[in-house]
């Protein structure tokens, strides 16, 4: 018996990319740039979910909001209150079998305030990312998305 997981479309706003654009235009090294701009969009994405489901979050005391952390890390962060800890949102793209999570926001790698890790594809045009689910730890840069967790399991 297979088990459908379920995703969540998640509309990104216009205001959404003009914070992501303005986040990567500080960058001058345009990959770390476009790292800059998806981390960011993973991060709102993540953040409406949560608030269409009523787990508040805290976006200024996510690190990705801070572009002394972000220019210098590859991190994408969303503190969550109520859990006391932060979900890492990573993006995946159309025709991936994988979602890259680097080895420097591993919870076994001094990240303990990591209680999970999201993934999150975006569309082509950045005005919708679909959540297809999470993780609670990883030990491998390249998770294959076979591996997520139902999002009816985040909650918990």
């Amino acid at each position: 018996m297979t088990s459908t997981m379920i995703t969540i479309a998640v509309p990104l706003t216009r205001a959404d990319r003009q914070q992501a654009q303005s986040f990567k235009d500080q960058q001058l090294i345009a990959e770390k740039a476009d790292q800059i701009y998806e981390n960011t969009l993973a991060v709102l994405a993540t953040h409406h979910y949560l608030d269409m489901i009523d787990v508040p979050t805290d976006l200024d005391r996510s690190y990705s909001q801070d572009p002394s952390t972000f220019l210098a890390s590859n991190i994408a962060d969303l503190y969550v209150p109520g859990a006391r800890g932060r979900l890492e949102c990573r993006v995946v793209h159309e025709g991936e079998n994988a979602c890259f999570i680097p080895t420097e926001v591993w919870s076994n790698r001094g990240q303990r305030d990591r209680i999970g890790y999201v993934v999150v594809r975006l569309n082509e045009t950045n005005t919708e990312a679909t959540v297809l689910g999470f993780v609670s730890e990883v030990s491998v840069e390249h998770l294959p998305l076979s591996y997520l967790r139902s999002l009816d399991d985040l909650i918990d």
